[in-house]
Formats: structure tokens, C-alpha cells, sequence
């Protein structure tokens, strides 16, 4: 019994801790451009999140959505990845998106993505719509 009162507290306690992020989220990708000026893009997400698992949409401002394949909830820590097309020749790619819940309505993080050789990174910052 001594035993399984701590155990049912851990337990209570780390599903309290869970983020839920299903939701509409909108705000910015920043990123650095070939010159090494800073740009800013809109971004939005559309999430469903059941227990640890992560669905869902991703889209810049002009509207082509992404679908999210292996999202996760771990806590507080959202990944996961979509292909989209980069590059002059549009060449379709793996982005890869490690966010975290900072507050109950914002998510930040990085977006990571191979094109032509290089590696591009960007700053990803979501609020949480109403």
C-alpha cells in the first residue's frame, strides 16, 4: 500500500503535465535567406492530437497544406514531419518540426529541412486560436 501511493501520485501527475495541442494555431516561420537577411513568412497549423499521437495540416501563407506524418506529444515536446516542395526546382522534401509548449496558447521551436546539398533551418513560433 506504502507503495502504490506514490506510484498513483507519478501517474496523476504526468497526465496533468500532458500538453494538449489539438487546435488551430497561426504565426511565423523565420528564417535566414541566401544573403543572410533574416525573412519572416506566415505559418499555420491545424492539430489533433489523441494521447501522444499527432495529426494534422501545416501551411505557409499561401495556402498549400502539408499533412503532418509521425507526430508526437511527449509532455510538453511536439514533433514531426511533412514533405513539402523547396528549392527552384521544387524538389519535394522532409521538414522536420521540434516544438515546445511554452505556455498554454504558444508553441515554439525549429523547422529543419534538406534542399540542393544544404541544410536550412528556420525559428517557428504558433499562437493558439480562439
Amino acid at each position: 500500500m506504502r507503495l502504490l501511493v506514490p506510484i498513483l501520485v507519478l501517474l496523476i501527475t504526468s497526465f496533468a503535465l500532458a500538453a494538449d495541442v489539438s487546435g488551430k494555431w497561426t504565426g511565423s516561420l523565420e528564417f535566414k535567406g541566401e544573403g543572410g537577411q533574416t525573412h519572416t513568412a506566415p505559418a499555420h497549423a491545424d492539430l489533433k492530437q489523441q494521447n501522444v499521437a499527432l495529426t494534422g495540416r501545416i501551411w505557409k501563407g499561401d495556402g498549400q497544406q502539408f499533412e503532418i506524418e509521425q507526430g508526437k506529444v511527449r509532455g510538453t515536446e511536439v514533433s514531426f514531419q511533412f514533405r513539402a516542395p523547396e528549392g527552384a526546382d521544387e524538389q519535394v522534401v522532409v521538414h522536420a518540426v521540434k516544438l515546445s509548449l511554452v505556455t498554454p496558447t504558444q508553441l515554439q521551436g525549429t523547422l529543419q529541412f534538406a534542399t540542393a546539398g544544404q541544410k536550412m533551418s528556420g525559428k517557428l513560433t504558433f499562437t493558439k486560436g480562439k
